[in-house]
């Protein structure tokens, strides 16, 4: 009875061995290939991969996503679905600046334009601009008819000092879109047309008198009602610089008198 029992427990041993090599067998095979040509555990990898963020390939390799796309706050990307839309995108530094320089009265204007100047400034500033239009062309037609040196010489003073002034003023003005005038003032072109059909001595007396100190007693009296009344300060700021020079103008001319005066009687 012993040797059937031992024989019986070989048998069970080797059944037992067989079963552990066919399941080591099973294993390691390959998976049976399904309809769709993906294995089971390609689909597994695949299902934890679209869990975590990213995509697979036809391979099954997974692949990140892409950066700058998140659409997630500070990311600086969009959605991924709105790729193709270019409305979504977030707008530039340029873009921002590029509005922003559109506000009228802002130094990035296109026009440079500022706040509109009250009336009396604008009337002021008008004057301003005939009186020193007809100062420039007086002076330069004095340069040329005028028979005293010294004269000619205050005459070329008058027309360098007036036509910075008239710059500096045409500036101002263009800056709060106020259109100057092109043309003399009636009264002011006939003065011109007297002067231009005198000569000599006469032309000198006339030009001294009427520019040299009728005109500017008459523009440093608008000058000093301006700076005490003008609303806007940088036109206050041009006044207060430019009167100083008008009334220098204006001794140099009671000078030139003066002497033209003294020279007439000792002859």
């Amino acid at each position: 009875m012993d040797r059937p029992d031992s024989l019986h427990r070989h048998a069970l041993a080797a059944v037992a061995v067989a079963a552990l090599a066919l399941a080591g067998c099973q294993r390691h095979a390959p998976p049976e290939p399904t309809a769709g040509g993906s294995s089971s555990s390609s689909e597994t990898t695949a299902t934890a991969s679209n869990s975590s963020g990213g995509t697979t390939s036809g391979s099954g390799s997974v692949a990140t996503g892409s950066p700058g796309m998140s659409g997630s706050p500070g990311a600086g990307g969009r959605d991924a679905n709105a790729a193709g839309n270019l409305n979504t995108l977030p707008p530039t530094a340029a873009g921002a600046t590029a509005a922003a320089s559109g506000v009228p009265g802002s130094t990035a204007d296109a026009g440079g334009t500022s706040q509109p100047l009250d009336a009396g400034d604008r009337k002021f500033v008008t004057e301003a601009a005939a009186g020193g239009m007809f100062e420039v062309q007086a002076s330069k037609l004095a340069a040329d008819k005028a028979t005293d040196p010294a004269l000619k010489t205050f005459a070329s003073m008058l027309a360098t000092d007036h036509s910075n002034a008239n710059d500096e003023l045409k500036a101002f003005a263009s800056a709060h879109n106020l259109t100057l005038p092109t043309s003399l003032p009636k009264g002011l072109q006939a003065q011109l047309d007297k002067l231009q059909k005198a000569s000599g001595k006469d032309f000198d007396k006339q030009y001294a008198q009427i520019v040299g100190i009728k005109d500017h007693k008459e523009d440093i009296a608008k000058f000093e009602k301006a700076s005490s009344e003008a609303k806007n300060p940088e036109l206050k700021a041009w006044v207060d610089k430019t009167l100083p020079t008008l009334k220098e103008h204006l001794a140099a001319a009671q000078k030139l008198a003066e002497n033209g005066a003294k020279t007439a009687s000792t002859n």
